[in-house]
């Protein structure tokens, strides 16, 4: 095993780590990181349009911004999957392995959300279960229109 090699099965165990971490993390925990995240976010987004749209007289809402409308948990659920699948799929070569994986993908992204039941003060969402599902979904359309685009390249025209 090359040192790539090494470095993309260290990707994917650290990112199943802190999805572990994440999901025996107590309610009340959560709550507040997410609240200090979220306000973190809402700040920056807050200086970013300061430079694009230039200061403004008004008084914002946060929910006038994104990080305002989507707490980072949630946004999270999609970004972990989205990246645990692109970094699980990038070397697959056939479609037979792919659909594995997309299944073991999948049925990880549910157990995260069964084990809820055992953490403090935690509840499974299917609302986060269909995140997780649009994270997975996402990059393994990116991976096949990667394929096709890199399939299409090595054949010659005829």
């Amino acid at each position: 095993m090359n040192a790539k090699d090494k470095l993309h099965v260290l990707v994917i165990a650290l990112i199943v780590a802190l999805t572990l971490i994440g999901i025996t993390m107590p309610g009340p925990v959560k709550s507040h990181l997410d609240q200090k995240i979220q306000s973190r976010m809402l700040h920056l987004e807050r200086h970013v349009n300061a430079m694009i749209f230039g200061p403004r007289e008004t008084k914002f809402h946060p929910r006038d911004f994104f990080f305002g409308r989507f707490p980072p948990s949630k946004l999270g659920h999609t970004f972990v999957f989205f990246i645990l699948t692109l970094a699980a799929l990038w070397k697959l070569p056939s479609h037979g392995r792919m659909a594995i994986c997309l299944l073991s993908i999948t049925l990880f992204a549910a157990s995260t959300e069964i084990l809820q039941f055992f953490a403090i003060e935690r509840m499974p969402a299917w609302s986060d279960f269909e995140r997780d599902l649009a994270g997975i979904l996402v990059a393994a359309m990116f991976i096949e229109l990667r394929r096709l685009k890199n399939s299409s390249r090595q054949r010659p025209n005829a």
